[in-house]
């Protein structure tokens, strides 16, 4: 369910544009890759097979969770701790203020799993509405779910293009942080993108507007421009 379409402080209203802030979690939000960690640390050696196959566009992300999922052994004691050993990006604290304070709606969207995003967020003090996909333990087997699956692009797991569209309809100017490949569906949905690392790199390649950030603090000096 998104947020409605306004929401001004009756203190500051004005003509403003209502803009809502759609941030990726893995290497954006979380400084690690915390997907890719967490199968490098208890899957067996060939789900980095799964993932090249992604990369190189052989498989979807969908089919290449399930993959990896089949073959990690890790209970969900296993994922507390792992997830407790990971940092974010100091920035997003003050990412998170400047929304909340402006009446910015703000959201994570992400192809990884909700479960390890809602154990890291909380561990740093932190609750932030999640679009993911979804795992559930067996024991220490991993049952993955993807309940946005069917309205994607049918490549993506979760597709961030559907749901950063879903905040344009509702009538929102949308921004999008994102970091890598998973983040391209996003791109010409997003009124403003603000990429790192490989999601900057293609929209050079690409000559896609966007402005390259750093971290999180590059991104807070942009929303503040936005007013």
């Amino acid at each position: 369910m998104l947020p409605p379409a306004r929401r001004i402080c009756p203190a500051t209203m004005s003509s403003r544009v209502d803009h809502v802030v759609i941030c990726d979690f893995d290497g954006t939000v979380a400084r690690a890759d915390v997907g890719n960690s967490f199968f490098g640390t208890f899957a067996e050696a060939p789900w980095a097979d799964a993932v090249q196959e992604w990369k190189e566009g052989r498989i979807g992300s969908k089919e290449c969770l399930e993959k990896e999922c089949r073959l990690t052994t890790a209970t969900l004691e296993d994922l507390r701790r792992f997830s407790s050993l990971q940092d974010i990006d100091p920035g997003f604290h003050d990412v998170v203020g400047w929304t909340r304070e402006h009446y910015v709606p703000l959201a994570i969207v992400s192809d990884g799993f909700r479960e390890y995003i809602s154990l890291i967020l909380g561990n740093h003090g932190l609750d932030v509405p999640c679009f993911a996909n979804r795992v559930e333990f067996k024991g220490s087997r991993l049952r993955p779910s993807f309940p946005y699956f069917e309205r994607g692009c049918g490549r993506c797991a979760n597709c961030k293009g559907f749901h950063v569209r879903r905040y344009r309809d509702a009538g929102y100017r949308t921004v999008f942080i994102g970091d890598g490949l998973s983040d391209l569906c996003a791109l010409p949905e997003s009124d403003v993108v603000l990429a790192k690392n490989e999601l900057a790199d293609h929209c050079e390649r690409e000559k896609i507007p966007h402005t390259r950030i750093a971290d999180l603090g590059d991104a807070l000096h942009v929303l503040r421009e936005l007013g």
